[in-house]
């Protein structure tokens, strides 16, 4: 599913969705131009706006 990352830092992000797909309560977000993965987590939702906290 692809998103577009609007904000990010050390420990969350927050993401717009684009689609119609559900977004599950833990997913990986990957990162590929900085060749990283983070294990998300939704901490909030509002409309196509989601925020995540990064978790081990």
């Amino acid at each position: 599913m692809d998103c577009v990352i609007r904000d990010i830092t050390e420990k969350g992000a927050r993401l717009v969705i684009t689609g119609d797909d559900a977004l599950p309560s833990v997913f990986e977000l990957a990162l590929p131009l900085k060749s990283r993965n983070h294990r998300a987590e939704i901490v909030w939702r509002k409309g196509y706006e989601c925020g995540v906290r990064f978790v081990a």
